[in-house]
């Protein structure tokens, strides 16, 4: 009897000790899961505000995000689909810090890069389904849709847990991002070839934080525009053409940053159809700060995604904008500090978009460590 007691009292023992054991499993592959999800829900929700509309600023600061030493450069990454993205090559790189990219995706891919072709993407798809056939990464990143009328592309969605975009697109989209919680827009990002390749990858980042370390230098020009003439961009340009000095007109993409880092302002304009455009983000990495003209619903459907609202000069018409530009220029040390601003705010959004990739590239390798950080075999010291 008592034997058969011993033994029934270290069975008990051995399935509390068992049961035991697994709630901590669970409570902390949950606890990391709530973290990581925490982290991507704080990825985007701040609106613009409204007082932005009124040629004002959101007056939040973001703070410098230093560089983290322990996040990966291996040149062994890679993403897989559209391998030769054109406009946005170097900021997607950057992105992923991924320098290679395979059109069929294998096991340990990053995300797959896709642009879509507007109503017509049924082929798009199809092409994606044959590169995803072996192996579907975490993430998605969609190009372009800057006409916002690519819902075919939805349907590729369902098979990624992450999926970053291009281009906003809220008001268009209201139905998308009210019941697909994972599709986040990120910048458009910024001219391939713009800035001298980085070899951590951090192209734009290094270029940003060098214009921090130089934000006190004086600036040659008011305000620039280098670009097409197109959309309102005409009577911005005939707007502002009285504050000198200024520079406008087409010159190549290296000379870009050139003429930015020696300007105070830049104009924004209207891309073909979309308000949003790379001007906006080219400007920000270089400490000019962007000047944007829409109405106050316009805006928050372009610019109200991100984490923090971006710290732009908006603005109803381009007279309005004009005439905060004059007043700001009567006070440089606000100007300065709305350089800083903006610069800072583009080290933030970038560092953001490569924090979530971490996480989502390394989650179930984390959760998995802590399943296996376990004994396989449980010897509980009871006293029966």
């Amino acid at each position: 009897m008592a034997g058969r007691g011993a033994r029934q009292c270290c069975s008990r023992a051995f399935q509390t000790g068992v049961s035991l054991v697994f709630l901590i499993s669970v409570f902390l592959i949950l606890f990391v899961l709530s973290f990581d999800t925490y982290l991507l829900r704080g990825f985007h929700g701040s609106a613009v505000d409204a007082n932005a509309t009124r040629g004002c600023v959101h007056p939040s600061e973001v703070t410098t995000r230093e560089d983290d030493s322990t996040r990966s450069r291996s040149p062994d990454r890679y993403l897989c689909g559209l391998c030769q993205p054109g406009w946005e090559s170097d900021y997607v790189m950057e992105l992923f810090k991924a320098p290679n990219c395979f059109q069929k995706c294998v096991k340990g891919a990053v995300a797959y890069v896709y642009r879509g072709k507007g109503p017509d993407s049924a082929s798009s798809i199809a092409a994606a389904k044959q590169d995803l056939s072996g192996y579907t990464p975490r993430i998605l990143l969609q190009l372009s849709d800057e006409a916002c009328n690519d819902r075919v592309s939805w349907g590729l969605y369902k098979e990624f847990h992450t999926v970053f975009r291009q281009y906003a697109c809220r008001e268009q989209y209201r139905d998308l991002y009210a019941n697909a919680h994972h599709v986040k827009a990120v910048p458009l990002g910024y001219m391939e070839g713009m800035f001298p390749l980085s070899s951590t990858f951090d192209t734009a980042l290094s270029a940003a934080t060098e214009t921090l370390d130089n934000i006190t230098r004086t600036r040659s020009n008011v305000w620039a525009f280098a670009g097409e003439v197109k959309s309102d961009r005409g009577e911005a340009i005939s707007t502002f053409k009285d504050l000198q000095p200024h520079f406008f007109g087409k010159i190549n993409k290296t000379a870009v940053p050139i003429v930015y880092r020696d300007s105070l302002f830049v104009i924004g304009g209207r891309g073909w159809v979309n308000l949003d455009c790379f001007r906006n983000y080219e400007a920000s990495i270089n400490g000019a700060i962007p000047v944007i003209v829409g109405s106050e619903k316009e805006i928050q459907d372009t610019f109200g995604h991100f984490s923090t609202p971006p710290p732009w000069l908006f603005a109803r018409s381009w007279k309005e904008a004009r005439e905060s530009v004059a007043e700001m220029l009567q006070n440089k040390e606000k100007a300065r500090a709305l350089q800083i601003r903006v610069v800072k705010w583009w080290i933030q959004e970038v560092s953001n978009i490569q924090d979530v990739v971490e996480r989502r590239k390394n989650f179930w390798q984390r959760a998995w460590e802590i399943l296996t950080s376990f004994p396989s075999r449980f010897r509980l010291p009871v006293r029966c």
